[in-house]
């Protein structure tokens, strides 16, 4: 009975001496800040065109 009370007794002592160690690690760390950080991805730009489509036409008037 006593030896399995200081079994009980030592594996409370590790686990609180556990939660001591997490509690003064860093939240960040905990949340997962630590891995390196990626740029943001960029939205694509719309391209606005200012040709129209009959100025990309060949003139009837050019010589063939």
């Amino acid at each position: 009975m006593v030896r399995k009370f200081n079994q009980l007794m030592k594996r409370v002592v590790e686990f609180y001496d556990f939660l001591k160690a997490m509690d003064e690690m860093p939240m960040r760390r905990l949340l997962g800040d630590f891995y390196e950080e990626k740029e943001p991805r960029r939205k694509p730009v719309r391209r606005e065109t200012k040709t129209s489509v009959e100025d990309l036409r060949p003139s009837k008037n050019s010589e063939q």
